[in-house]
């Protein structure tokens, strides 16, 4: 079980201003090792969601099919905490 989601298991709104580090893959929209600060998280049964102060709501995708849709919704599992890096 990743840190965030632990974190978020026992108290969601405890994690928002915190800052965590990106360690998925990159793509045109977030990078590896960038630092985001955490906006909201969003909790179910078995997954930790995590929507982002610098990045938009709402992303528009040129090579799909549909020409707008969410894009502030990241799995934590590509995420650690900054604080924990220390």
């Amino acid at each position: 079980m990743n840190v965030i989601f632990r974190h978020a298991s026992s108290g969601k709104n405890s994690l928002i201003g915190k800052r965590v580090i990106y360690k998925g893959e990159s793509d045109d929209i977030i990078k590896q090792g960038d630092e985001y600060t955490i906006k909201k998280v969003s909790l179910g049964n078995y997954d930790c969601f995590l929507h982002l102060v610098e990045l938009p709501e709402r992303i528009c995708r040129p090579f799909t099919t549909r020409r707008e849709g969410y894009g502030n919704v990241y799995d934590s599992k590509n995420f650690i905490l900054k604080e924990e890096t220390n």
